[in-house]
């Protein structure tokens, strides 16, 4: 996008300054005193967009090796909630949790165990 109005930025000068030579007579052929100027900044902007484009270029190279770790992890998490939920939902079976060794998971507390853990949160704090 910033490639884009670059590019009609740098076209609509050129054409600008073409018309303002067309629009000057014989006489006069001397280019505009600022044309020195004019060219050192399409010459910087240049620069800087194909330092933009390497620089987007390695940032997209590098997200699209990451991608196939990305999908595998999505994919093991949509597992693990899938069979979270349907063995939260039957009422009849306990809740099973999958254990990974990349995310650990806690095992449910039975409620002697939360009113310790509870008096544990806070210092000061008895239940």
């Amino acid at each position: 996008m910033i490639e884009d109005l670059k590019k009609d930025l740098m076209e609509q000068q050129a054409l600008e300054l073409r018309s303002e030579c067309d629009e000057t007579s014989d006489e006069d052929h001397e280019p505009p005193r600022n044309w020195s100027s004019t060219l050192r900044q399409i010459k910087q902007l240049k620069s800087e967009n194909k330092r933009l484009k390497e620089s987007n270029y390695k940032q997209i190279v590098e997200a699209i090796r990451d991608l196939p770790a990305v999908v595998q992890n999505l994919r093991h998490i949509t597992e693990q909630l899938s069979s979270f939920s349907k063995s939260s939902s039957a009422e009849s079976t306990p809740v099973r949790l999958v254990r990974s060794e990349h995310l650990p998971v806690s095992s449910p507390a039975s409620p002697q165990e939360e009113s310790v853990d509870m008096g544990t949160l806070g210092r000061g704090f008895h239940l």
